[in-house]
This record gives structure tokens, sequence and C-alpha cells, in this order.
């Protein structure tokens, strides 16, 4: 009788050391499922991605896949999503390839902002479907990029829910938007307010200053772009141009960029002391 309840006994426990898991990984969604919740969010149909990149994270404490896509018209997403019930802790959409290359019929550069910074703030709040006194703002400054002006703007709606904004100040385009959930508010940020006076004129000093700078190198990023484009024997109106930023290799200045061209992309490094094109790669969209 006491070997059989021993028996018993030792069953039950390899029963609920067994299920216990099942249990919590039943719980959890499948990587298909994350991807499906992400295109929805995005109101993005499966056929228009160019391609998709998903994969198992520990980011905050929690379990989450980092859904990572394309679409053909080049916007570039990403998301966060909890492995156990699908939450969307976070998401970000950069259409800034599609936009730069909308600006090439602009000129050369853009001055001054057409749109004012209170309207812009009023295209961020209206495609979260966030009302003005529900947003504390923590960022609302202008930055550049390949000569044209942005807004960027960023606000708090709670205690974690932080969105944030590029906004061009020419059309009034959202360039790249996204949001975190799990953000932290600064202790000193009211509502509709951005924190206090010294904080301020600490960001417009460093704006200012990242704005000289910006001016300063435009010429030199406009000569590696046309370097870039005869390189690959094409004309501006015939590429959509994604990232060209200032890097140091070896000791030296260069500027690093992409761009793309029919369903190809191009990357090269331009040397900015020769004048020359340092580094150059081209491939498929779909590889």
């Amino acid at each position: 009788m006491k070997n059989q309840m021993l028996i018993k006994i030792a069953a039950l426990t390899a029963a609920a050391f067994v299920a216990a898991p099942l249990t919590v990984f039943g719980a959890q969604i499948t990587q298909k499922k994350a991807e499906s919740i992400a295109l929805a969010h995005a109101g993005v149909n499966a056929a228009d991605v160019v391609y998709t990149v998903t994969k198992m994270d520990w980011e905050n404490g929690s379990s989450v896949y980092e859904v990572e896509f394309m679409t053909k018209d080049l916007e570039e997403y990403d998301y966060e999503i909890h492995t156990e019930d699908g939450t969307i802790f976070s998401m970000s959409c950069d259409a800034g390839n599609k936009v730069v290359h909308d600006r090439g019929s602009r000129g050369p550069g853009q001055k001054t902002p057409v749109i004012p910074l209170e309207t812009a703030k009023s295209i961020a709040l209206a495609h979260a479907g966030v009302k003005e006194e529900q947003a504390a703002f923590v960022k609302q400054q202008t930055d550049h990029d390949d000569g044209q002006i942005i807004y960027e703007i960023d606000f708090f709606v709670n205690e974690t829910l932080k969105y944030e904004y590029d906004i061009d100040s020419a059309t009034g385009e959202i360039e790249k938007w996204g949001f975190d959930t799990r953000s932290v508010r600064p202790a000193n940020l009211t509502q509709n307010g951005t924190g206090n006076t010294a904080a301020k004129k600490t960001e417009t000093t460093a704006d200012t200053t990242a704005k000289s700078a910006d001016n300063a190198n435009h010429q030199t990023m406009r000569a590696a772009m046309n370097a870039a484009l005869a390189r690959a024997g094409l004309a501006e109106n015939q590429v959509r141009w994604g990232k060209v930023e200032l890097d140091h290799d070896d000791g030296r200045q260069t500027y690093e960029g992409k761009f793309f061209s029919g369903d190809l992309e191009y990357e090269f490094e331009y040397d900015i002391e020769s004048g020359k094109i340092r580094d150059w790669d081209v491939e498929s969209i779909y590889d």
C-alpha cells in the first residue's frame, strides 16, 4: 500500500511538472501571429511587404517579438510585441526614404519652415488621436535633414506612453513616427508643457549648434550624393534616397549613404578629403 501511494504521488508530481510549462508556453502567441498583429496595426497587406525579419528578445523584463519589415513604398516599420498576449509595447514607422525622394523637386535647400510649429504639433496630435490638453510636450524643435527643415515633436500622454514625430516643415508630411508604452515621463514635465525654463534654454542652445553644423556640412553632403549618382549613372529623379550621414573611418571623415532605384539598393562611402567614392555596393532589395 505504501509503495502504491508513493507511485501515485510521483505520478502526480511528474504530471504537474509537465503541465506547468505547457500552461506558460500555451499562452504565448506564435511568430506568425506577431507578424499579423504588426501588419494589421500598420494597415499594410502582406503582399505589399518586401521583407520581414522577426526574432525573439528580452526587453525591460518581458519576452518580445521584434518584427521589422519594409513595404514596396520603402516605409520601414519596427515593432516590439509581447509574446504572451500580443500587446504592442512599441513601434516606429520611417517613411524617410520616400519623403527624401520627394524633396528632390524643391531645389538646393530650405532656409525657413513653411508651416508654423503649432500646425506641425496639431498634425502630430491628430495622427496620434490625442487632444492638445492630454499632451505634455517634451520636445518641439527644428532640425536639418539633407538641407531641409523638419520638426521634431515628442510628447507624453500619461506616465509611460510617449509619441515621437518628425514632420516635414515644408509640406506637413509625417516623415517618422512611433510610440513607446514603457517610457518614463520626466518628473518636471507638465501637461501641455515642456518642463522647466533651464531645460528649454539648454535644448535651444544645442539645437542652434546642431543646425549650424548641419548647414556647414550640407554642401559637402550634396557633393557626396552627386558623386554616388555619377558612379551609378543615375539622375536625381531616378532614385529614392535613404540615409546619408557623416562618419569617421580610420581617422578620415566620410559620408556613408544609400539610395534606391527600381529593385536595387546602392550603398556608398565618400571620402571628404579626396572627393572620391571609397566603398561601393549594389544589391537587390529582395536579398
